[in-house]
């Protein structure tokens, strides 16, 4: 079982996807797979041989603690200076999607915005008090806004990690598959 365990792949989980920029994927929404994702992502922070733009891209579920997910991955940033830039999206592919499988019909757009907006409020208080530089805080509209964006910031290598909902794993794979127009499933 333990060969087997070795070998299983969990698309979403401690997933990288590398194109022009690296991915890192994670639907983490518990306070305790927060906590093991954060030893996955500084794991791989320490095997970077070289400086990268860090990004970090949030959002979870309206039935979470926003304070209690985020609150990790403000540590880390506070501990290594990770993120020069923090990105809040709901888990939409895109605004302009007509496919019913990425559609969520039970939420509202502006409703959704209003909780990014809630979202980068609360790092921005995380984070306010420490001595690491606040990180550079956007709220989107969908994935494939915040994929776009993130190919803009390069010249140096970009790492981008996404985390704090399954939905939002999901939702960023289709939009990286939309935006590169690549299979990655």
């Amino acid at each position: 079982m333990a060969k087997s365990l070795a070998v299983t792949s969990w698309p979403g989980r401690c997933q990288t996807i590398q194109l022009d920029n690296l991915y890192m994927i994670d639907g983490a929404h518990t306070p305790e797979s927060m906590e093991a994702m954060v030893r996955w992502y500084t794991s791989e922070l320490s095997k970077a041989s070289e400086p990268t733009t860090r990004v970090l891209v949030f959002n979870c579920t309206h039935d979470r603690s926003s304070a209690i997910l985020l609150k990790p991955l403000a540590q880390v940033h506070l501990h290594t200076s990770s993120f020069a830039h923090v990105a809040f999206c709901p888990n939409v592919v895109s605004s302009q999607t007509t496919a019913s499988d990425l559609l969520d019909k039970t939420s509202r757009p502006d409703l959704e915005l209003n909780a990014q907006h809630a979202n980068a409020s609360t790092w921005k208080e995380l984070v306010a008090n420490g001595a690491t530089p606040v990180s550079s805080v956007h709220v989107f509209q969908d994935l494939e806004q915040v994929v776009r964006w993130t190919r803009t910031l390069a010249p140096t290598p970009v790492r981008v990690l996404v985390v704090g909902s399954l939905h939002l794993a999901g939702a960023a794979t289709a939009a990286l598959q939309n935006v590169y127009n690549v299979d990655l499933i």
